[in-house]
């Protein structure tokens, strides 16, 4: 899966999940910004491990990770998992 899959993919479940508008999902937007607290991060990260059969650490979904970042960091995780 390349960046731009992961992004609509991700993009996707922030929507569907936590009732955001693919519209306010900018690069630059943070999970904050899109109405995630702690809470929702948690639930974020562990849906997403399930939709991308990764492994993803805990402390990386913060409030304050962008989107940006997340979509790399998802890839990162991504093509590690395929190398193993």
């Amino acid at each position: 899966m390349n960046i731009d899959e992961i992004r609509l993919k991700v993009n996707t479940v922030i929507a569907d999940q936590f009732q955001c508008r693919e519209s306010d999902i900018r690069p630059d937007a943070t999970l904050a910004d899109l109405g995630l607290d702690s809470i929702s991060a948690m639930e974020l990260l562990m849906c997403l491990e399930e939709e991308l059969d990764i492994l993803l650490d805990d402390d990386a979904f913060t409030e304050d990770v962008t989107m940006a970042a997340l979509y790399l960091l998802l890839e990162e995780r991504q093509h590690a998992t395929q190398l193993s």
